[in-house]
């Protein structure tokens, strides 16, 4: 099983463009700089587009 840990990405998420494969992606720590519902709702919308069959997301 490979995992792919992703933390503190402070709202830069849409530039990591070349993830490699794994069967479960955990992103952790912080995602937004300023916590705004726009951030959050992007974020989300990128982390839910993503092309794993498993995913965690830890606040």
């Amino acid at each position: 099983m490979k995992i792919l840990q992703l933390s503190d990405t402070h709202n830069h998420h849409s530039e990591l463009t070349e993830l490699p494969a794994a069967d479960v992606i955990v992103h952790c720590g912080d995602f937004t700089e300023y916590g705004t519902e726009e951030e959050v709702l992007d974020f989300l919308n990128w982390f839910a587009g993503l092309p794993y069959p498993h995913k965690l997301f830890v606040t």
